[in-house]
């Protein structure tokens, strides 16, 4: 998702990129590529500032140019960048602070930010078809009941009428201990 400015159907300018797992790219587009200074946030709180030059989904790494800094969830420790990757050089708070400032990253230390939490990965039932012939009559019919279980669970709660297993459950049944 995208929120920001537009030219002919593409991100230009000053924007937002926020990927469907919940990272997010603050800075600048150009033609809808990610061109110029910005911070990419982690999922976890950590924050990257630097210059960033490429599609949206290379950031930050495959997009990554030049100098920049690794801020930890909390902003109490800095590390160098170079192309996006840590040189294992920590950095003194306002030596990355000033990183920050020559990019024209504002604010040149990011905003903290809580670490994004998600449900647990789900397979749906039409995804499991996919891969059903695959697997034995006892893993069907486990499967199976699961699957029944949870379109139960479902209705009461919510009235749905579709059904997924939470990955870690479809894997001990697939590959039993």
């Amino acid at each position: 998702m995208y929120i920001g400015s537009w030219a002919c159907g593409r991100p230009e300018g000053r924007g937002t990129y926020t990927s469907n797992l919940g990272s997010s790219f603050v800075g600048l587009w150009r033609r809808g590529w990610a061109d110029g200074s910005g911070t990419y946030n982690w999922l976890d709180g950590r924050a990257d500032v630097g210059r960033f030059q490429g599609e949206a989904d290379r950031l930050p790494l495959l997009a990554a140019i030049g100098e920049g800094v690794r801020w930890n969830h909390d902003r109490t420790e800095a590390a160098l960048l170079k192309n996006g990757i840590e040189t294992g050089e920590q950095l003194s708070l306002s030596a990355a602070e000033d990183i920050g400032q020559r990019l024209g990253i504002v604010p040149a230390v990011p905003v903290v930010r809580s670490p994004v939490t998600h449900a647990p990965a789900r397979v749906s039932k039409r995804e499991l078809e996919t891969f059903q012939p695959f697997l034995s009559k006892r893993q069907r019919t486990a499967i199976d009941s699961r699957l029944t279980t949870a379109r139960e669970g479902d209705e009461a709660d919510e009235g749905s009428d579709t059904a997924a297993l939470p990955f870690e459950q479809l894997w001990e049944l697939i590959c039993p201990k």
